[in-house]
């Protein structure tokens, strides 16, 4: 699986007893959002996308328009390399969940 984060932007990762964290930031926005995988018991994996900020807030639409694309395409080279499930699920909403996908887990992953 390959993808490549605009020059500007950078993310770290955190792991606790229930998710993978991927935090990511920008140089001049700050953090934008974070992709969490969640392993499921019935062998699925479930992305979640969250932007970061208030929904009141406008720098949250910013980030938002900006970490989106991000994603997506992470998102979508997950669900390519482990297979998507049939009841799929996306949806848009920041900063809450913006996307979530139920994959099959791989023993690679």
């Amino acid at each position: 699986m390959n993808f490549s984060l605009p020059a500007n932007m950078s993310y770290t990762h955190e792991q606790d007893d229930r998710y993978h964290a991927y935090i990511f930031r920008h140089d001049t926005l700050g953090e934008l959002g974070r992709i969490l995988l969640h392993g499921l018991p019935n062998g699925q994996c479930q992305i979640f996308s969250e932007v970061a900020g208030d929904p009141a807030d406008p720098m949250t639409a910013v980030r938002m328009e900006t970490f989106k694309p991000v994603s997506d395409n992470i998102t979508q080279a997950l669900t390519s390399a482990l297979g998507v499930d049939d009841e799929a699920i996306m949806s848009m909403t920041p900063p809450m969940v913006s996307s979530v996908d139920l994959v099959e887990s791989s023993s690679e992953a």
